[in-house]
């Protein structure tokens, strides 16, 4: 088989070429006549519209003015007058003037052909035929017509045209005159704007009834179409547009209502029509693009070969192919990408060797900063060292910077990564601090450490450097590892010797984040009082918190543990004392726990003791939390089950002396001494397990007793009062009789006798 052959440069060349040239020409045309046609849409459904407005402004126009020629004709003296005259000889005169009147309302730029006037009160009318008294039949049916609009003024569709129906006067259930003017179809159609090529227009009255039409026959048929019919009838509807399928072809209509009587204006167009012309400017456009596309080919071709002669030359140099002539690109592989294998061949043989040199060098450089860090170097290999590895030995003094992470929680990292997380850091202090101000930065124990030095003698220098690096860092170590990291530093040095010292001041400044919280930059002799301050310990609220523990009440011990611990932090802070402070508050709930005989072992985890887990947290934040959870929630749950199970042993305690003792003189007090307790707690601990007091108690036992002697033995009511502790047999029964509703007497005869016609029943069966 046939291995398949790769392009060469040239190819490539002339394939980038035409890529580049035809693809943005070809979406060109095509976006140019995708908005050429959209737009040429856009227009024609724009000009619609403003002809439709045009159309409605006609129309309307028309009709207020017979409206208000009607209104005020009627509003005229003499007509008003003359409207209340009776149809009589003798108002002859009147009725002429008022014919005459009459006609003039008939203009015919109006379209008004027909007037009419019912007089109600006189019972006459007046028409284009003249004046007449009502045909009762006729004009009753056209009077109860009109009547019926509930509008005092409205124009209403028949077949010859719409008619205005004017009611006189206004506002009242029975009008005395109706003014009727009829304008014909024609004169409406005749408003509208001429057919044009845009397509056909015509009006619709409220019940989408044609009242007008360029095209009749065009029109009936698109009312034929449900379609069009549901699109327009929506009434909330004050304008629209849609496209519909229509004789094969795709219509767009576009309609308006009028808010002045509801009627509808329509313009269809052909969408094929409009997109006809859009056709042609697309196959313009294409032949024009596939002219250019032409000349792209050909000067692409050309310009290609006198870009590749260069590249084959340098191909032939150091490929070691000759140049074979007129054989340019044909038979071999990419020419570049040769003489990039050549060239990479050379320098990975050239990275190899400088590799093992800085590889074996970056070794001894990390294992001589490790071994001062440790102590390890003697003060004249220091100087040997320095010198040999290139480092800076101008300095006039240093510190030691140590960045540790401040916690892994709430981040996709584990535990695990912690080292690997260390190491990205300290790549990081290699970026971005210069060579000529460190020593190379170290992983050591759980943080990383860099040595900063300055030249000058200015202690600030150095100090400043410090802090510049710091902050670096932690922007570094936000922005790419999305980890917060605090960072120590140490005072200021001048002997290398001291490195071992300054790191563990670094490390003893990153103890303070306790106070100052997570991301913080702390100097060691800012916090580091350098005076003897009296160690305060916080016993009272430590006391509040210690009652609030005992007595179970969880809301007071969470409000009264922020304050404790932010009482630990206040100025002047130690660390060693802080830690005390914290060590003794936990030894108090300890010993708390040890008095109610708990064990200790019950708050430890698995993993580590309390003591060392609370000496690896390191802000307020994490030991406040781990305090709450790990700690006081658990103490009060253990102490409320402590208590509540000593609430029953006590109850248990009481209600057994109570049916042992129920003979003799029992009392709450003698009870509460034999159990070593107050009577007051043992009462209070008596009615909240068993529901009722203590006196009570024992009064429902000697009654149970007493129900018991009485049937069972034969011992005297006197007797039974005696035993139970009553002062008289009197008290014992009107308490019998207040509990059962009966005498003691009573009782034992009812259960007898409900025994001995049990035990008879039993004998007949």
């Amino acid at each position: 088989m046939r291995a398949r052959r790769k392009l060469t440069y040239l190819n490539k060349l002339v394939l980038y070429g035409c890529v580049l040239g035809i693809v943005p020409l070809l979406t060109l045309g095509i976006f140019s006549y995708i908005r050429a046609s959209n737009t040429i849409q856009k227009y024609v459904e724009e000009s619609h519209l403003q002809i439709l407005k045009q159309n409605e402004f006609r129309v309307e126009q028309n009709l207020k003015i017979v409206e208000t020629t009607i209104t005020s004709f009627l509003s005229s003296s003499f007509v008003s007058n003359s409207l209340l005259l009776p149809l009589e000889n003798k108002y002859y005169d009147e009725f002429t003037q008022l014919a005459g009147s009459f006609r003039q309302l008939q203009v015919f730029e109006l379209g008004v052909t027909e007037v009419g006037f019912y007089n109600l009160e006189q019972k006459w009318l007046i028409t284009n035929h003249g004046i007449s008294a009502f045909d009762e039949k006729t004009a009753n049916e056209d009077v109860a017509l009109y009547l019926n609009i509930k509008k005092d003024s409205s124009w209403i569709y028949d077949s010859n045209g719409v008619k205005l129906v004017k009611k006189n006067p206004v506002f009242v259930p029975s009008p005395s005159i109706i003014a009727i003017a009829g304008i014909p179809l024609s004169h409406l159609r005749s408003l509208l704007l001429s057919d044009s090529k845009l397509g056909s227009t015509f009006l619709l009255n409220e019940d989408l009834l044609p009242l007008a039409s360029q095209n009749e026959p065009f029109t009936n048929d698109l009312l034929q179409s449900q379609e069009a019919i549901t699109a327009i009838s929506d009434k909330k509807q004050k304008s629209g547009h849609f496209e519909m399928e229509y004789n094969n072809q795709t219509l767009g209509v576009t309609f308006i209502r009028s808010p002045l009587n509801g009627w509808v204006y329509v313009a269809a167009v052909s969408i094929d029509d409009i997109t006809r012309e859009s056709k042609a400017i697309g196959q313009f456009t294409l032949w024009i693009c596939l002219i250019i596309v032409l000349f792209i080919v050909v000067g692409t071709l050309f310009g290609s070969r006198q870009m590749y002669g260069p590249i084959r030359r340098l191909h032939a140099a150091v490929v070691g192919q000759a140049d074979k002539a007129g054989k340019i690109g044909h038979g071999i592989d990419d020419e570049l990408l040769q003489i990039r294998q050549r060239f990479l061949s050379l320098l990975d043989t050239q990275q190899t060797m400088t590799t093992q040199l800085q590889g074996q060098q970056g070794q001894l450089k990390e294992f001589f900063v490790r071994r001062l860090f440790l102590g390890e170097v003697q003060s004249r290999e220091i100087r040997e060292q320095i010198q040999r590895f290139g480092f800076n030995d101008s300095w006039k003094q240093f510190t030691v910077v140590t960045v540790e992470i401040d916690s892994l929680d709430q981040t996709h990292y584990q535990q695990r990564d912690r080292d690997l997380l260390l190491f990205a850091i300290s790549n990081m202090a290699g970026e971005l601090a210069s060579p000529d101000i460190r020593l190379d930065p170290i992983v050591l124990h759980q943080g990383q450490s860099t040595v900063i030095g300055a030249s000058g003698g200015d202690r600030e220098q150095v100090k400043q450097l410090a802090y510049r690096f710091a902050e670096h860092i932690q922007q570094a170590a936000s922005s790419y590892l999305g980890l917060t990291v605090s960072v120590g530093i140490s005072r200021d040095y001048h002997e290398l010797s001291d490195v071992p010292k300054a790191y563990q001041e670094s490390l003893e400044a990153l103890k303070y984040r306790v106070r100052l919280g997570n991301a913080a930059i702390i100097f060691i002799d800012e916090v580091i009082n350098q005076t003897v301050a009296e160690a305060s310990y916080p016993g009272k609220l430590a006391e509040e918190l210690m009652k609030a523990v005992k007595s179970s009440d969880l809301e007071m011990a969470n409000v009264l543990l922020p304050q404790f611990m932010q009482e630990l932090v206040k100025e002047p802070f130690h660390f060693q004392e802080y830690q005390f402070s914290l060590i003794r508050f936990l030894s108090e709930l300890g010993s708390l726990l040890q008095d109610q005989g708990i064990p200790l072992r019950t708050l430890a985890t698995a993993d580590e003791a309390l003591f060392d887990h609370l000496l690896k947290l390191r802000t307020v934040d994490e030991i406040e939390v781990w305090l709450k959870q790990a700690v006081i929630n658990p103490v009060l749950i253990m102490l409320e089950e402590k208590r509540n199970s000593q609430f029953q042993n006590i109850s248990d305690e009481v209600i057994r002396m109570i049916h042992e003792g129920f003979d003799m003189d029992l009392t709450l007090e003698a009870c509460a001494s034999r159990i070593d307790y107050h009577p007051h707690y043992v009462s209070k601990v008596f009615r909240q397990e068993t529901g009722v007091n203590f006196s009570d108690y024992l009064l429902q036992h000697r009654l149970v007793m007493a129900k018991k002697w009485l049937v069972h033995t034969d011992m005297k009511i006197s007797d039974i009062a005696d035993k139970l502790k009553y002062a008289s047999a009197g008290n014992f029964i009107r308490y019998f009789r207040k509990i059962e509703g009966m005498t003691p007497g009573q009782y034992r005869e009812q259960m007898l006798a409900s025994w001995n016609g049990e035990y008879e029943e039993e004998e007949v069966k």
